[in-house]
């Protein structure tokens, strides 16, 4: 059983299966239309049968087979019309879905050239399907296909292609979206952060094609947290200091007023 649009929505909100709208196929020729047709052709020919037993015996020969060759000439043409028909109505079925299909892409495309986010497909061998400008201009490529067919290991290092691979495992063998989980990629001497999302790639058989991945750059927000941890850290030191600098003056008072005191 087909899943609708709307549950196909719910696991994959970006990729979900193009199914044909119930008036495509309402037009679509249906087995009692075959069987309506065949019945038409029998009828037509049981028609002719039992004219050519009662009325046609006493005609010539010649009459009778010509009466045959009008009746299979109709006949034929019948079953032509009807099948012109039914392959025009397929093929109108045809035009309609993948007129429908292309104006999804072109929505699909459009979205992802425009979202900040970098955002990206994988199949279950890891490899990258579908990817979006953002994701080239990460990785410092040319242009999308020197990033599609190729894996994790072929663009991270041994170490963070594993837990990558091992997150989007997780990810196909659990169903589970996986989300805000934050990777620590190093980029020569500097390093970035991503946040990223994973979600499964489920078609209308419910079964698991691959990962879907939003990943957003989180660098310059982790600059500013380690940068307000060291100010923190460096205040809270000033802080004891001070702290200490104030305890030794209010003893270094105490023992002057002792040493007072006694003279």
């Amino acid at each position: 059983m087909s899943l609708s649009r709307a549950t196909l929505s719910k696991y994959n909100p970006l990729f979900t299966s193009l199914e044909p709208s119930e008036k495509q196929i309402n037009n679509t020729p249906k087995t009692s239309d075959w069987l309506a047709f065949a019945f038409s052709v029998m009828l037509i020919d049981l028609v002719y049968q039992a004219l050519k037993f009662f009325l046609f015996k006493s005609i010539p020969v010649w009459q009778s087979d010509l009466i045959g060759a009008c009746v299979l000439t109709i006949s034929a043409a019948v079953i032509r019309w009807r099948l012109l028909l039914s392959q025009s109505r397929l093929l109108k079925c045809r035009y309609a879905a993948e007129r429908d299909l292309s104006r999804e892409r072109y929505i699909l495309r459009t979205i992802l050239d425009v979202l900040p986010e970098g955002i990206y497909v994988k199949d279950l061998q890891g490899r990258y399907c579908v990817i979006n400008p953002r994701v080239v201009k990460f990785f410092k490529a040319n242009s999308e296909s020197d990033i599609i067919g190729k894996t994790d290991f072929d663009l991270y290092p041994k170490e963070l292609a594993d837990q990558i691979v091992a997150d989007d495992q997780q990810v196909v063998q659990t169903r589970r979206p996986l989300f805000n989980r934050e990777e620590r990629i190093p980029a020569g001497e500097k390093t970035r952060w991503l946040l990223v999302t994973k979600v499964p790639l489920i078609d209308s058989n419910r079964e698991v094609r691959g990962v879907v991945c939003m990943a957003r750059d989180i660098t310059a927000r982790k600059f500013a947290e380690e940068q307000l941890q060291k100010a923190k850290e460096l205040a809270e030191g000033r802080g004891r200091d001070l702290i200490a600098a104030n305890e030794k003056l209010r003893y270094e008072q105490t023992e002057r007023k002792k040493v007072e005191s006694q003279r």
